[in-house]
């Protein structure tokens, strides 16, 4: 899908090297479902939907950056793309 998107073959050797690296220092880290009360209140301030305010408020309790190709969500949030 990668390569579809980049316009990049898989048979590109150093395309394929660029994306095994790149994907090698990814992490996983698994977050608490931050608490309803927190949720709901990102909801009113934010104008954003239950789905929405669970992403925006589990990324600002772990201070981590809100990334979205939502263009609603990102005027909403000062999010980036």
């Amino acid at each position: 899908m990668l390569s579809k998107i980049l316009q990049k073959s898989i048979r590109d050797d150093s395309f394929v090297r660029l994306v095994i690296t790149a994907l090698e220092s990814l992490g996983i880290e698994y977050l608490d479902l931050p608490d309803w009360s927190k949720i709901i209140e990102n909801v009113k301030k934010y104008n954003i939907d239950v789905e929405d305010s669970i992403h925006v408020t589990t990324a600002l309790e772990n201070k981590l950056e809100i990334i979205s190709n939502d263009k609603e969500l990102k005027k909403k949030v000062n999010a980036e793309f």
